[in-house]
């Protein structure tokens, strides 16, 4: 437990040659994992049909000091400084703890997606420290969903692709996230044991799809279902983008419109009192 927790080798090796700004970075991150100052949140994922919850993603925010810091302020420094693995280890161990002290180890809770960052995911060994510290929790594998962004998989090398189908023979689950439009992109992940595809439902921008990008959304939804792939419509922010993904078809959406992340406790507690 103390190694899924604590920066490694990789993360202080160069310690020597790093700017002050990357030194203090180091520092601060150190202390942070000692304090706890990393807050777990999650995003629910909503049928929308139903209106039940049926999956959440694991966020996390650095409290440090009177300031919280989201993801996009620190997480960029902690991959560049080669110690954004670590924080993924940080976060699936304290959520696993969390779903075993809270739910007493059962089995019936909700599918948790985590992040897993480029670094980890060319770190030697990760496979097994990630299926040691699931199992360590007596977790189900199927019930731990692990979110990589398309462009890494599709720049991945053929180490990466093992370890990645090295995942999915564990029992893991396998989310392509940050998916595109684009039907070649798509039909590249065929070499992988994709699972679920996370769509935005509008540009990174914002502006709404035309009707030639609603197209190329129902033809991933078409080419997901004949492949037994779950499709998650993401970046909801507004009603509009529900009508949109019901009048295509999908019922499964994520998004600030439908909930903000919350504390994972929360969500938790909201599970036990079903």
């Amino acid at each position: 437990m103390e190694n899924s927790t604590s920066p490694g080798k990789n993360a202080s090796k160069s310690k020597a040659f790093m700017t002050e700004a990357s030194r203090t970075l180091l520092e601060n991150f150190k202390q942070g994992i000692e304090n706890d100052e990393f807050i777990l949140l999650a995003q629910p994922v909503f049928d929308l049909a139903s209106g039940q919850i049926t999956s959440a993603e694991i966020l996390v925010q650095w409290h440090q000091g009177q300031t919280d810091l989201l993801p996009g302020e620190f997480l960029p420094q902690l991959e560049e400084n080669q110690i954004g693995g670590e924080l993924d280890f940080y976060v699936l161990a304290h959520s696993l703890q969390a779903v075993a002290e809270s739910l007493g180890g059962r089995s019936s809770f909700l599918p948790l997606s985590f992040n897993l960052s480029e670094q980890l995911l060319q770190s030697p060994g990760f496979v097994e420290r990630i299926t040691g510290l699931v199992e360590a929790f007596a977790i189900e594998k199927p019930r731990v969903w692990f979110e990589i962004r398309q462009d890494v998989l599709q720049a991945s090398n053929s180490d990466l692709h093992d370890q990645i189908v090295e995942l999915h023979q564990e029992g893991f689950r396998i989310v392509a996230d940050h998916v595109t439009l684009d039907p070649w992109k798509l039909a590249q992940l065929s070499v992988f044991p994709v699972h679920a595809l996370k769509v935005p439902v509008a540009h990174p921008d914002g502006s709404r799809f035309t009707l030639v990008d609603q197209a190329a959304f129902s033809m991933i939804i078409q080419s997901s279902r004949e492949h037994n792939r779950v499709v998650i419509g993401v970046n909801v922010e507004h009603q509009h983008e529900v009508d949109f993904l019901q009048q295509s078809g999908l019922d499964l959406a994520q998004g600030y419109f439908l909930a903000r992340p919350m504390p994972l406790f929360e969500l938790l507690h909201s599970l036990e009192s079903r």
